[in-house]
């Protein structure tokens, strides 16, 4: 089987945030000393984390989870470098409708494309509420890299 990674690393300010699959954490090194000043705690299998535009959040998806952890950047929040929320979905009978979360990209502060790669979807999601406002079926297999650029999705 192919790796699922798509961007296992992203640049906030003066910090590195990497994926630790095996850990299930997310290893934030200083820039400066380029050593590790954080391990933060995700859901099961990391492999792609995403920026919010705002440099205020650090999005995870966590492949077997079937979960996006939301991770405070914001240097002067109380809960600095803490996941604040989990991106789930469940239909009635607890089977998951959030199935391999892989890439993530945002189109705005307020939007964010998830792409669930078993099930060829592309979700997106009200960055706010945390919530799936759609889902964009694709003829594709697998999807995992995604980009928005000018406000549309690639």
């Amino acid at each position: 089987m192919e790796s699922p990674h798509f961007n296992p690393i992203a640049i906030n300010g003066d910090f590195v945030y990497v994926t630790n699959t095996p850990s299930s954490t997310v290893d934030v090194i200083d820039k400066n000393t380029e050593k590790i000043v954080e391990r933060i705690h995700v859901g099961i299998d990391p492999v792609s984390i995403a920026v919010r535009p705002d440099g205020k959040e650090v999005w995870v998806s966590n492949h077997v989870s079937d979960s996006v952890s939301v991770i405070d950047t914001d240097p002067k929040s109380p809960t600095f470098h803490v996941v604040i929320a989990t991106i789930q979905e469940f239909d009635s009978s607890g089977a998951t409708k959030f199935d391999e979360p892989v890439g993530i990209a945002f189109a705005s502060n307020s939007k964010a494309y998830v792409a669930l790669s078993s099930e060829n979807i592309i979700a997106v999601i009200d960055v706010k509420t945390r919530r799936i406002t759609d889902r964009l079926k694709l003829k594709s297999q697998d999807p995992r890299a995604i980009r928005v650029r000018d406000d549309k999705l690639y």
